[in-house]
């Protein structure tokens, strides 16, 4: 585990939007560097941070939000193989459609990514990530934008809607989404079908209604009593693999008030299993998900993705160490301040208010409380 940095913040004016006689789009509002013709740019080295997908997703979508130029480089410098995947090229396409945004770099293996949007715009939208890459994360970077365009947007979204290294789509429905809806995003979610590992084919509906600004996540007042809830999602796979994995999830929250932990079992393009959990809270909800692989075990499936949310109950905490770094973003594009409890500062939370710094002068706390950490943002009403 990343410590977490006592206290970050913004310093300096933003600088001026481009040389004399330059005029720059009124809605440009970034605080990057002036570009060619006098458009704001943000210039981002992508191995900033954790290095990652992290640092293109919230990029380019605060850059569509902000109505900002982007160039990014060394986009994943640090991984094998550096570079854009497939599911990364489908995140940028996605929000570039919403913004009608010029392009380049946007192919798989690429490292050097500009990205010039328009305004956003609202209607229905297909976004294809042609592989099993992760649903999830394309949605990740299209919702700030969608949230943002003031008209209804329908995405459907097709790929891996069960996939390692991101959260599971019943993630999203049971954890980020009642969140942001206590934010005021008029946002919901539909699974049409599952896509697990190589061959994918899950399908995924997201409807955003037009709503007002954003409200800064400030959950008070006491808890509720926890009651904890999980799926277990089999395709193809025997019984038995299904049940040992609900099994190992109700051992991990011994001693906790558990509902239901089903087992659904789903039609797929190709086998798996994932594991998903999540808990009440003031706040919405916390939660954590896993998939199976080659070598994992079904009990430690079912431990990886309990033991996180019973972590974060025991800590007394608002949001899980996962939904932290999908939340930071919506705090800097709400209006006021929000305030919540987390349980683990992770590289990636780092990562996200790094690179949010770079478009918008907000300022943000971090103090540690015993078991968990506070976080103050105070938003920029992006």
């Amino acid at each position: 585990m990343h410590a977490a940095p006592p206290f970050f913040c913004w310093v300096g004016p933003p600088p001026p939007p481009g040389p004399p006689g330059a005029a720059p789009r009124p809605s440009n509002r970034g605080a990057g560097v002036p570009g060619a013709g006098g458009f704001l740019l943000v210039s981002i080295d992508g191995s900033t941070g954790e290095g990652g997908g992290q640092v293109l997703r919230a990029a380019v979508a605060l850059a569509a939000v902000m109505e900002t130029d982007l160039k990014i480089t060394n986009i994943r410098a640090g991984r094998t193989p550096p570079g854009l995947k497939a599911q990364h090229v489908a995140g940028v396409r996605a929000v570039a459609e919403l913004c009608s945004a010029a392009v380049e770099g946007d192919t798989v293996g690429s490292t050097e990514l500009r990205f010039r949007p328009d305004v956003l715009r609202g209607g229905e939208f297909t976004f294809d990530v042609g592989t099993a890459g992760s649903i999830a994360l394309v949605v990740q970077a299209a919702l700030p934008p969608a949230l943002r365009c003031g008209e209804a947007v329908t995405m459907t979204v097709r790929g891996g809607t069960d996939t390692t290294q991101a959260p599971t789509v019943d993630y999203l429905d049971q954890v980020l989404l009642p969140v942001l809806r206590t934010l005021g995003a008029q946002v919901s979610l539909e699974v049409l079908a599952r896509g697990f590992f190589p061959r994918g084919g899950g399908e995924v509906r997201l409807r955003v209604e037009p709503a007002g600004p954003l409200r800064p996540f400030a959950p008070t007042g006491p808890q509720p009593k926890p009651v904890v809830h999980g799926r277990v999602v089999n395709s193809g796979l025997t019984a038995d693999i299904a049940d040992r994995t609900r099994r190992a999830i109700l051992r991990a929250l011994r001693g906790w008030n558990v509902g239901q932990v089903g087992i659904h079992h789903a039609t797929a393009a190709s086998n798996g299993v994932s594991a998903t959990v999540w808990c009440n809270r003031r706040g919405g909800a916390l939660g954590s998900s896993g998939v199976g692989k080659r070598g994992y075990t079904a009990e430690a499936l079912g431990h990886d993705a309990a033991e996180p949310v019973a972590r974060a109950l025991r800590a007394d905490a608002d949001v899980d160490e996962f939904l932290l770094d999908q939340l930071l973003i919506y705090c800097v594009m709400a209006t006021g301040r929000s305030s919540f409890t987390f349980d683990r500062m992770t590289p990636h939370a780092q990562t996200l208010l790094a690179v949010a710094r770079e478009f918008a002068p907000f300022r943000s706390e971090v103090e540690r409380q015993g078991q968990r950490h506070r976080i103050v943002v105070d938003g920029e009403g992006l």
